[in-house]
């Protein structure tokens, strides 16, 4: 092993600046890893309080649908809740039909562009 040995020579400013080099660049390392610990804490804290607000907003859509359970209903809401889960297809194809047409559009425009 100490046969394999390679010795360099650096003058005394390339010496200095390459410390400085390292240095800077330790000290960056140790800037992101700062930064990420702190990111890591703070994502944790987001997903807690994500956490709590899906709780909480549960909580309430149970409290709320108890409250609609407990009242009666009327001929109105009856007729909109009805109305609320008819699917009329017309609207779905013509949305379709005007996307394709949108992207045909582009398509000939990316054709023009490129010649």
């Amino acid at each position: 092993m100490a046969d394999n040995l390679v010795y360099a020579k650096f003058e005394y400013y390339e010496a200095l600046e390459s410390k400085r080099d390292i240095l800077s660049a330790e000290m960056s390392v140790l800037n992101v890893m700062k930064r990420m610990r702190k990111y890591h804490s703070l994502r944790i804290k987001e997903l807690d309080k994500k956490k709590q607000l899906v709780k909480e907003v549960k909580e309430l859509e149970m409290s709320i649908k108890k409250s609609r359970a407990s009242l009666p209903m009327t001929e109105v809401q009856k007729k909109i809740k009805r109305e609320e889960f008819e699917i009329k297809p017309s609207k779905i194809k013509s949305a379709d039909n005007d996307l394709e047409y949108q992207l045909r559009e582009i398509q000939d425009r990316l054709k023009s562009l490129g010649g």
